[in-house]
């Protein structure tokens, strides 16, 4: 399960961090998650309680979720893939990222797409003591 082992690395790397700057106590972490990640918040906060590190305890979790933004390459039109707000399209698509076919500009219909937000997964701050 490819959730856990991306939230695992990402505990690991807030660890590493606060460890870093002798945080004896993690009091926030802050993360960046895009929706292509299909990333659910709850997975976080489960995985963070779940861990044993004494410096995690009672740590808040905040996440701001990054919609999947896309830019046409004809016409530059920007908007969002609102698929991903489905919890279920966006864990299938984060399975199959190579299968993702984004939909057409809805400005001009073209069909050459750049992903430009939304594949993030980001340790944006820890706040500690």
């Amino acid at each position: 399960m490819h959730e856990l082992e991306m939230i695992d690395k990402l505990i690991n790397v807030v660890v590493d961090e606060a460890n870093k700057h002798s945080f004896k106590k993690i009091s926030e972490v802050h993360l960046k998650v895009g929706r292509m990640n299909g990333l659910e918040c709850h997975h976080f906060e489960t995985a963070f309680t779940a861990r044993s590190d004494e410096a995690l305890k009672d740590t808040k979790i905040t996440i701001d979720e990054i919609p999947v933004k896309l830019k046409c390459e004809i016409c530059s039109e920007i908007y969002v893939d609102d698929r991903f707000k489905d919890a279920h399209f966006a864990h299938s698509t984060s399975h199959a990222p190579d299968m993702y076919i984004p939909p057409v500009c809805p400005e001009c219909g073209a069909n050459k797409i750049a992903v430009i937000e939304g594949k993030e997964l980001t340790l944006a701050s820890i706040d500690g003591e």
